[in-house]
């Protein structure tokens, strides 16, 4: 084997680990941490119901069983829903569907710290369309 194989050999491996262990390293969290954001948030929901400014107040209470999300939103109007959902690192997802008339409520949302911000769609479950969206934002 020429004196120079090990060089030919490492040198390209090298180039794809140190990279990979600075990803690694930076992490502000593990890769399977994941953040408890159980408890009562409050805040507000934009083109949820038709009234005034189109910014609604709620209230959302999660659940919350490692990854496993659960919970009730409540409007200012006094409306609650009952949904499922799941948390992956600091990315949120829960929904819930009105089996009356096969409409579901999708929100996503990002944890920062005391608050959680993301969008929101209302979709029929049948043609797939999007009836309505906009943003929502709670703090606890």
């Amino acid at each position: 084997m020429p004196d120079d194989y090990d060089e030919k050999v490492l040198f390209p491996k090298l180039l794809f680990v140190f990279p990979l262990l600075f990803v690694l390293i930076s992490c502000e969290k593990p890769l399977d941490t994941v953040v408890d954001i159980s408890g009562r948030w409050t805040g507000t929901v934009t083109n949820f119901v038709d009234i005034g400014d189109g910014s609604t107040p709620i209230t959302i209470l999660f659940e919350q069983d490692e990854e496993l999300l659960a919970g009730v939103l409540t409007t200012g109007l006094g409306d609650r829903y009952e949904f499922t959902g799941s948390i992956l690192r600091d990315d949120i997802f829960f929904y819930w569907r009105n089996s009356v008339d096969e409409i579901d409520h999708r929100f996503t949302g990002l944890f920062m710290g005391r608050t959680i911000s993301g969008t929101w769609r209302m979709g029929d479950t049948k043609s797939f369309e999007t009836l309505r969206d906009g943003q929502w934002t709670i703090t606890r």
